[in-house]
């Protein structure tokens, strides 16, 4: 029998997540063109060409960390306990009641929150929040920011549309399942999750062992 990892080989897997990276891009370039002309006067002048993309760069790095932020308030809400908290490579780390500052990168990943889980009950935990909160948090403040807008104007208007742009696109590309270059999104682990109890007894010992290790415990 033909294993499937040679039927679906790595880069062919990769292929529905191109496509969606290219449509959102397509959508998010021609509205930010549209809106710019809606919101600013002067927006073919050099101080804006140069502003825009920088506001745009604002708007996703604050939705990298509303998203992780998201993990953190909706994992809380149903019992879990952060214990680091990650943007790019810097890591914030609870150690002894004591938040530190460390580095750490993981490749494919903007920013992680790992959480201590609570206790298993029958074998299962509470995980759909936890691992969807990041997604909400995105699609919340997405809704937020375009009403927002609404009432703004100017750059602040053009701001908050990307802002809801860049969260519509955080929320699209880790809440519709995918498996990419050997990692889960959050909504192929949700789903996974939900399908297994033996997947979130998994997650469990994974998340147990992973605070063991950032307290030093042998």
């Amino acid at each position: 029998m033909t294993d499937k990892k040679k039927r679906f080989p790595e880069w062919l897997r990769t292929v529905p997540l191109f496509i969606l990276l290219c449509v959102l891009g397509g959508i998010c370039g021609y509205l930010g063109l549209s809106l710019s002309e809606q919101f600013i006067p002067d927006y073919a002048s050099p101080w804006s060409v140069l502003l825009l993309p920088l506001l745009l760069y604002a708007a996703f790095l604050l939705q990298i960390i509303l998203h992780e932020a998201g993990h953190w308030c909706f994992g809380a809400m149903t019992g879990y306990r952060c214990y680091s908290f990650r943007i790019f490579n810097l890591c914030f780390v609870m150690l002894d009641g004591k938040v530190q500052l460390r580095r750490m990168s993981l490749p494919g990943t903007g920013g992680q929150c790992l959480m201590s889980p609570p206790d298993l009950h029958d074998g299962k935990m509470p995980c759909l929040l936890y691992n969807l909160g990041g997604v909400l948090m995105n699609l919340l403040t997405a809704v937020l920011c375009l009403l927002l807008s609404r009432i703004a104007f100017g750059w602040l208007a053009a701001f908050l549309i990307m802002m809801c742009m860049a969260g519509v696109c955080f929320a699209l590309t880790n809440g519709i399942p995918l498996h990419m270059q050997g990692l889960d999104n959050d909504g192929y682990n949700a789903l996974s999750l939900c399908r297994s109890p033996a997947a979130q007894r998994a997650l469990w010992i994974q998340l147990k062992i992973s605070e063991m290790t950032y307290r030093g415990v042998r």
